[in-house]
């Protein structure tokens, strides 16, 4: 099985990559509690409250939860598909993480690292400079009706610099297939992704 590890900062078009590529298939979703998976048998994604199936409320934990949820575990350890899309921070533990005993709740990810270990895993990073991020994070903030023209508040520091230069200095093109969010549209970026799960 191909697991394909997709991750970038909080304003990065991972997502709306991600939504536009699950789209492009027929799915049957299967709920489990606070997390569910839509497959066609072939392909199967994960949803998190991040990575919704639907706005319908029913995906509320987050990769951090996951990775040490029994449900979640066993699921994986019997997923048989040609691929597996997992899109969340806490999905790439010891490849961006330094998290190589506990999460952040104290809870050992061993087992999750282990069942990856047993799979082909392809890690893919959104990145672009902080100028071109910073204009994304103002213009998804506008669409959330969260900016307000008149009053520009959003400092390097509420629009996670700090978070910005530790995640980037994480980056190892020798490791990770690198998506440059500056070089490419969302057209070019979307036949990049789509191109692997041929």
């Amino acid at each position: 099985m191909k697991v394909l590890n997709i991750n970038g900062l909080k304003y990065s078009c991972k997502h709306k990559i991600v939504k536009r590529i699950r789209d492009q298939y027929t799915l049957n979703r299967t709920q489990y509690t606070d997390w569910s998976i839509s497959t066609d048998n072939d392909i199967c994604f994960v949803h998190t409250v991040c990575q919704p199936y639907n706005d319908d409320g029913s995906d509320t934990l987050v990769s951090k939860e996951l990775i040490v949820n029994e449900s979640f575990l066993t699921f994986l350890e019997n997923a048989n598909y040609d691929y597996l899309i997992l899109c969340g921070a806490s999905f790439f533990v010891d490849n961006i993480f330094d998290k190589s005993a506990e999460n952040l709740n104290g809870q050992s990810t061993s087992a999750f690292k282990d069942i990856l270990n047993t799979n082909e895993v392809e890690t893919i990073i959104f990145s672009q400079s902080w100028d071109n991020y910073k204009v994304s994070a103002k213009s998804i903030l506008k669409e959330d009706d969260a900016y307000d023209d008149s009053y520009d508040d959003f400092t390097d520091i509420k629009l996670g610099k700090l978070r910005f230069d530790w995640f980037m200095s994480k980056v190892d093109e020798s490791v990770h297939t690198i998506v440059d969010e500056d070089a490419l549209s969302e057209d070019e970026i979307y036949n990049l992704l789509i191109a692997k799960l041929q």
